[in-house]
């Protein structure tokens, strides 16, 4: 499953471009965005309160508007191994729904570990005074997928 997801993106496709990342939870969503060549870092938007996957969409294509959004990286957890979980299935079947209500791209992101990388990042940074911020740590694992699309994606940008 892993070679299906971390599509590689030509930087001169990704240029200059507005891009969302997504770290896909039932209970809160997070988001971070960034533009290409013109943010000096990836910003954690912040996070959506999960009611069902309709309300998600709803809420995701609200803010792709709202921000002039052009690409949207969803993270697609999986085992450390490559295999599947429950969750992962649960998150393609979001990935399809969602890419239905989209007029721009959507790539998936392998986003294995972004949570603990996330809880490990917050207790290492005074940014979030050496503490896990858990109203924060979902927005910063989609800083984390949206870091590892960007790396993957051609000669980093």
């Amino acid at each position: 499953m892993r070679e299906q997801l971390n599509t590689k993106v030509d930087s001169k496709i990704l240029e200059r471009k507005h891009v969302l990342a997504i770290d896909y939870g039932r209970k809160y969503t997070g988001i971070a965005t960034h533009r290409v060549n013109i943010d000096p870092i990836i910003i954690p938007f912040g996070r959506i309160k999960y009611a069902d996957d309709e309300q998600l969409a709803s809420s995701i294509i609200e803010v792709i508007e709202e921000e002039f959004i052009d690409l949207v990286v969803l993270g697609v957890p999986l085992f450390t191994d490559g295999k599947e979980s429950t969750m992962t299935k649960t998150v393609l079947e979001f990935a399809k729904r969602l890419e239905k209500s989209l007029s721009i791209p959507m790539y998936l992101q392998d986003e294995t570990l972004s949570t603990m990388e996330a809880e490990d990042r917050m207790k290492n940074s005074p940014r979030y005074n050496f503490q896990v911020d858990y109203s924060k740590i979902d927005a910063v694992a989609a800083t984390i997928i949206l870091e590892d699309f960007l790396n993957r994606s051609s000669d980093r940008l």
